[in-house]
């Protein structure tokens, strides 16, 4: 008989917020600024760090892909996130932007979704 292991729906939620606001940090590393908006490092620079930080957190998403796919927006974010890394540009500023707040506004609806649901069984 197999055993199930049960995640507390309020667990993904709040990775879901977490997650949340590292993405949302991604927008001062595309500018080389630090959090308090300072500029901290050139293009060539930013630009390393923007990838290092889109590959953390994908590498992050896989590794936790059992809970974090829990919803169908969580598999949009992890596209969106991807083609960050691999097809934008640094310097398009407005499409990084553009695809940051998306992310998020999924992990919202994905938030919302689990809220409104049950616990959830691997």
């Amino acid at each position: 008989m197999d055993k199930k292991i049960v995640i507390p729906k309020g667990v993904v939620v709040l990775y879901y917020k977490r997650l949340s606001s590292r993405i949302y940090k991604s927008l001062p590393i595309v500018e080389g600024k630090d959090l308090e908006g300072r500029v901290v490092s050139p293009i060539e620079i930013a630009r390393k760090n923007f990838k290092k930080h889109i590959s953390k957190m994908l590498l992050e998403i896989y590794g936790n892909s059992s809970i974090f796919f829990s919803t169908e927006y969580a598999i949009e974010v992890s596209g969106l996130l991807r083609g960050m890394l691999m097809e934008i540009d640094i310097e398009n500023k407005p499409e990084i932007r553009t695809l940051v707040f998306d992310c998020i506004s999924l992990l919202n609806k994905g938030i919302k979704k689990l809220e409104e649901g049950d616990d959830i069984e691997l």
